[in-house]
């Protein structure tokens, strides 16, 4: 069966039609992952959180906000994506943008030391710093490029990237994306505060391969446990802080302002 998508016109039909508070958000993870902690720490009032099927409709969406009620409640969240290496438009400043490149950046790095310190051994921690070392050799190059407004390439698993057995970079690969080494004040900027620039999708799908390579009958986590991990057995108060200043604005008026990243660092 072939997936619905919405169109963006679609979709602010149909929010035009509810009269409840709506939070937008990107896609199935995100709506997954807000739904989780809404239902499990929030439960305050019926509320949409209606995904645009991805970042660009998002945007579009919020251009077009205008259509919607004025008086209905609206809050769009979204990725910043590549713009963690430069300012977000100051047309999207109303937009609450995660901290780190994505949501997974920033669930990991709620998550490291109340989660993944205890659910990792020693070799396995090694394992995963090496792997997420390889891929911001790589992904350094493709900064660069950004940087220098050239074409890059960000969205694609790190199959594409690392051999399966050893996690080394794949020459082949390489040799296509014109790689000539990393570029080392990017990739210092990449691997530091908890990967906090490097694109989450690859935190998750390194975290993956670790797990992947425990013996037969360990406990073995994809990508919905690990989102599933991060929100239901996460203690840290830092990630309710976080998740709270969202559904806040959503549902209460209380003066937060839309774009929260800076409130959320201060109180960390």
């Amino acid at each position: 069966m072939s997936k619905v998508i919405m169109s963006v016109s679609e979709i602010i039909s149909t929010i035009k039609k509810s009269n409840r508070p709506t939070l937008f958000v990107e896609g199935n993870d995100d709506e997954r992952v807000f739904s989780d902690y809404y239902n499990k720490f929030v439960k305050r009032n019926k509320i949409n959180i209606q995904q645009c099927y991805g970042r660009d409709q998002l945007l579009e969406i919020y251009d077009r906000r205008n259509e919607i009620d004025n008086n209905k409640k609206i809050v769009f969240f979204a990725d910043k994506d590549m713009w963690v290496f430069k300012d977000i438009p100051e047309n999207y400043h109303g937009i609450c943008f995660t901290n780190g490149y994505s949501i997974e950046n920033d669930l990991y790095h709620y998550s490291k030391q109340s989660i993944f310190e205890n659910l990792l051994d020693e070799e396995e921690h090694t394992l995963l710093a090496s792997i997420l070392s390889n891929v911001a050799e790589w992904f350094s190059h493709e900064v660069n490029l950004y940087k220098n407004n050239k074409t890059y390439i960000a969205k694609l698993h790190i199959d594409n990237v690392l051999c399966n057995k050893t996690n080394n970079l794949l020459d082949e690969f390489l040799l296509k994306r014109g790689y000539n080494g990393p570029i080392d004040g990017i990739f210092q900027e990449l691997m530091s505060n908890d990967y906090q620039k490097l694109r989450g999708k690859f935190i998750f799908e390194s975290l993956i391969r670790v797990f992947l390579r425990r013996s037969s009958g360990a406990a073995k986590f994809n990508n919905t446990q690990i989102f599933n991990l991060c929100i239901s057995l996460n203690h840290n108060q830092e990630i309710k802080i976080y998740f709270n200043r969202i559904f806040n604005e959503l549902l209460d008026d209380d003066g937060f302002p839309s774009v929260f990243n800076s409130e959320v660092k201060d109180a960390i």
